[in-house]
């Protein structure tokens, strides 16, 4: 059905309908050099020398596929095999150093990974030259997927950034731009197709770091660093496993795991050891960190609080733990205590730290945020499946981002925009300033708190943001490498400032930069601030128009006189008799020689 070449070496791969896939050795073909002849019986003995078995050996048959194999193809750079059959499924095969094909377990002869479809046969399938994708064609249309995840997994840590490459944690310092490898984290040989890690979470006053990944049905490593182990590997300790949909850090020496058979989660030590068990009141396939909750010491509400954080108020001073399960100590500062020792009173410690958690509900394509103490639903939020929750620095915004939509919330779920995008999201961080910066396949983009968006710059690669400075945005990219970007935040800024009605940057920022166009301008009228997009502008027809719509009469009057136009001034005379300025409205008529309207007017 099917034959194609090795894209090096002397193979050929083909597809039969007797449910196998060959590999075919045709290296004798490339030492063997026949002359052409005109006699014709010594034609027909180079023919059949040509196609005879010693040329071309059957070296390896792969049998797995449970009906006839329509197509079968070499990967161009990983030792892979592909192969499609009418058993509507697609097997990967992988080929070892030596060139010989084996499946992922040589005694079982299982396959990597298959892809099947329930009601269709693959015919037909190739692979991407370059990047890591492959198209295979089936009954009813095509699919294009992908054999490895390649978003790496990170945690951002103040300063510094912790991640996964190759088969090491690693540690990157944002202020000094060090890389450095703390720890092996994977085994050699567990190179399996699709185990790259899904997310990653830090503990920083314990140096932990818990690692999720998709095989065998979900399972989470917890590795312990030691502070002196950076770059040895002697001093690393054994991970501890357990299985488990989502793991993440909920408290100094805390973890929580989302347990989908029994729709529990669990809250364990570093000892791997369970400590309790909440059950959910909703079905859950994944968890999100969503900082503790201390109902007891808000000065106006329930807040969400990021750990260890600190609240002052009235000279309050309210530091919120999150030892012991969660506790919070109530300071009264004296006045005059500033460096006594004697003045400071006791403080009041009670307990009310509560660990909250955004949890995902596919099925009914939901957001809820659960409180672990009181083991209720807090808040939810409808929205298209997520696969990232983005929190701000302060904790009072987060983002929700899906395959191709972000939504944005505040702390308590309620919404306030949602962009919607043609292609896929891919990452995305909150700056300094409350904007959300995102990227998508070939784009940085932005997203003001009210849903304007915009386009920062495009990408010649997808990258993925892990912490924004200023105007320089970290990232890593698809090969695990660090790649600080510097930005032009002009516009969004500009925007920003106009969100917040902060006219005075906005006066500095039309003087200092060179804010222009007419997507501006266009932007500036949409808002209702034509008599900003006044400073933009030098075409006197367009300022003429600005200063009607803004009602700046004088503005009006003086381009009116550049342009000298019957029409300009007949418009000018209407918005002048709005206005109640009869001088100017008399004027106009003049010009325009409108005799029965001026001597109706005087």
């Amino acid at each position: 059905m099917c034959a194609l070449f090795h894209h090096k070496d002397d193979l050929v791969v083909s597809a039969s309908l007797d449910q196998t896939v060959r590999v075919w050795d045709i290296g004798a073909l490339r030492k063997k050099t026949v002359s052409p002849a005109d006699d014709f019986l010594q034609l027909s003995q180079m023919n059949t020398d040509f196609f005879g078995g010693v040329d071309a050996i059957v070296k390896y048959v792969l049998e797995g596929h449970d009906r006839g194999v329509n197509w079968a193809s070499f990967h161009p750079t990983l030792p892979l095999i592909v192969s499609g059959a009418d058993d509507r499924q697609l097997k990967v095969w992988r080929m070892n150093e030596d060139k010989s094909i084996r499946v992922w377990d040589a005694t079982k002869r299982t396959g990597l990974q298959t892809f099947c479809r329930e009601h269709d046969r693959f015919w037909i399938l190739t692979a991407h030259p370059e990047l890591n994708l492959l198209a295979a064609g089936h009954d009813s249309g095509m699919i294009v997927f992908k054999l490895q995840r390649e978003c790496p997994a990170f945690s951002v840590s103040g300063d510094s950034v912790y991640y996964v490459k190759d088969r090491f944690l690693r540690f990157y310092e944002y202020s000094s731009q060090k890389d450095t490898q703390v720890i092996p984290i994977r085994r050699p040989g567990s190179n399996s197709l699709n185990q790259s890690p899904r997310t990653l979470s830090y503990s920083p006053t314990e140096n932990a770091v818990l690692i999720c990944l998709d095989g065998d049905g979900g399972y989470y490593e917890l590795h312990i660093v030691p502070k002196d182990s950076f770059g040895r590997v002697d001093t690393v300790q054994e991970a501890k496993k357990g299985p488990g949909g989502s793991a993440i850090f909920m408290a100094r020496n805390r973890f929580a795991v989302l347990e989908k058979s029994s729709n529990q989660i669990l809250v364990k030590n570093l000892k791997n050891e369970i400590v309790k068990k909440s059950s959910l009141p909703v079905v859950a396939d994944e968890i999100f960190y969503a900082g503790m909750l201390f109902g007891q010491v808000t000065w106006k509400s329930v807040a969400l609080l990021s750990k260890h954080s600190i609240s002052i108020a009235d000279k309050k001073l309210v530091i919120c733990l999150d030892g012991d399960g969660g506790y919070y100590e109530l300071h009264i500062v004296p006045k005059d205590s500033f460096g006594r020792v004697d003045t400071v009173q006791e403080a009041k410690r009670g307990p009310g730290g509560s660990a909250i958690f955004v949890a995902r509900n596919r099925t009914e394509d939901k957001v809820v945020i659960f409180d672990l103490q009181q083991r209720i639903v807090l808040e939810d939020l409808q929205t298209s499946t997520i696969r990232y929750v983005i929190w701000s620095s302060d904790m009072e915004s987060v983002a929700l981002l899906s395959k191709h939509s972000i939504s944005i919330a505040d702390k308590k779920l309620v919404h306030r925009c949602t962009l919607h995008e043609t292609i896929r999201v891919k990452s995305g961080a909150w700056d300094d300033n409350g904007v959300f910066i995102y990227t998508t396949l070939t784009h940085i983009k932005y997203c003001l708190p009210n849903g304007d968006s915009g386009i920062i710059r495009t990408l010649d690669v997808p990258v993925y943001i892990t912490k924004i400075f200023g105007n320089t945005i970290f990232c890593l990219d698809r090969d695990g490498k660090n790649r600080p970007i510097i930005i032009d935040s002009t516009e969004y800024m500009f925007k920003l400032s106009l969100l917040r009605k902060r006219f005075d940057q906005v006066m500095n920022m039309i003087r200092s930069s060179e804010l222009c166009g007419q997507a501006m301008i266009a932007y500036l009228q949409q808002k209702g601030f034509p008599e900003v997009a006044l400073h933009f502008v030098k075409d006197e027809r367009t300022r003429f128009n600005l200063a009607l719509e803004s009602g700046y009469i004088q503005i009006a009057v003086a381009s009116a006189k550049e342009i000298d136009e019957k029409d300009h001034w007949y418009r000018l005379g209407v918005e002048a008799l709005r206005q109640g300025n009869s001088g100017i409205v008399e004027y106009a008529y003049q010009r325009t020689k409108n005799f029965e309207r001026l001597s109706f007017f005087i």
